[in-house]
């Protein structure tokens, strides 16, 4: 049986979830102050979706609350947080979203000594239930390796491996437990431009399996950002753009920022959406791209 074939069977393509949603999201953490405390709110009412099938980004300028909606949907804060996340538009039990979602951050501790066929075996041993047979966590092993593209490095220790196959090595941890929802905390941080491409790359045919797969990515390159099928642009903790990537610019035309010619699209976004703006602007923009969104 091809490797193709194993994967159909044995990690089967996820078609019972089409969307996450999330409504009116607040989260506020405590501020230390001089002469007493205080709160800082780090996201403000924001809402959005993403959709199954497709490559979602998260981007935004320093400190607008990339990382901090992350951490939010994959439920790894909780505390200070209000609002609504619905699966298919429904409210589902937190313990029951938890075993829908993996979270990868940005960097994975690996076992050094170990290869990485053994810390797969590792995580599925642990992952797995006690009832999936020996035989079926191999090949779910083993498909994991084929997909991420870990054939060559298989029987390589953890101390040998390069960035760019830490980073798939740490992405099929997450997908030995066959999650629906996939979050990525800058997936491409520290590594090459190859490196960064093929990884995105294999996060997309995660995607197109039928997962919801987000990531948080910085100053991507042009090449990079074309590999995403939908943007969702944060700042100040508000959602400034959501929508496909070829929307961006026209968007952006509409709300009367001209794109130069030549210009990253990515950069472009980032930068008009810098708090460098007067308020009265980024309301006025936040405004016009919810008409799109929401």
């Amino acid at each position: 049986m091809s490797s193709e074939e194993t994967v159909e069977v044995v990690i089967p393509l996820v078609k019972t979830i089409t969307s996450l949603s999330f409504r009116n999201l607040c989260y506020t953490v405590p501020q230390q102050q001089r002469g007493g405390s205080d709160k800082k709110q780090l996201l403000k009412n924001i809402s959005g979706t993403f959709r199954s099938g497709r490559l979602s980004a998260i981007m935004g300028p320093s400190g607008a609350g990339k990382s901090s909606l992350m951490n939010v949907l994959s439920g790894f804060k909780t505390s200070g947080v209000k609002g609504r996340i619905l699966i298919n538009n429904e409210v589902i039990e937190r313990a029951k979203y938890r075993q829908l979602v993996a979270y990868t951050t940005q960097d994975v501790p690996l076992l050094q000594n170990i290869t990485v066929q053994e810390t797969l075996h590792y995580a599925a041993d642990l992952k797995l239930p006690s009832r999936v047979t020996r035989i079926h966590k191999t090949k779910i092993v083993n498909d994991i390796i084929a997909l991420l593209g870990l054939e060559k490095c298989a029987h390589n220790q953890a101390r040998n491996l390069s960035g760019g196959e830490r980073k798939r090595l740490s992405i099929g941890l997450e997908l030995v437990s066959n999650p629906k929802i996939m979050f990525f905390d800058e997936p491409t941080s520290g590594l090459d431009s190859e490196s960064s491409y093929q990884v995105i790359r294999y996060m997309k045919e995660l995607a197109r399996q039928g997962r919801c797969v987000v990531s948080v990515i910085h100053q991507p390159s042009s090449e990079l950002l074309e590999l995403f099928d939908d943007l969702y642009v944060v700042a100040d903790g508000r959602c400034m753009y959501q929508g496909a990537l070829e929307d961006l610019v026209p968007t952006l035309t509409e709300a009367g920022f001209v794109c130069p010619q030549y210009y990253n699209r990515a950069d472009f976004g980032e930068f008009r959406k810098s708090l460098s703006l007067a308020y009265f602007e980024l309301i006025r923009v936040t405004i016009l791209f919810s008409k799109i969104t929401l």
